[in-house]
């Protein structure tokens, strides 16, 4: 690769900042915090029957 003027690369590292307070994304205290936010949003519901009335159960028991 090197002859080529190729290098070998490296995958970027993710960037991990903590919330507003101070959780790490994906923790448990985040998805329940987001979860919060989108309880009682209209359009969550409209999405979410969105995804029912598309989603295919066969198959699952």
């Amino acid at each position: 690769m090197r002859t080529h003027d190729l290098h070998p690369s490296e995958p970027p590292s993710p960037v991990v900042s903590r919330g507003a307070e101070g959780e790490l994304p994906g923790s448990a205290e985040d998805c329940r915090r987001q979860s919060a936010l989108v309880a009682n949003d209209p359009a969550e519901q409209d999405i979410l029957n969105a995804i029912e009335a598309t989603a295919d159960h066969s198959g699952w028991q």
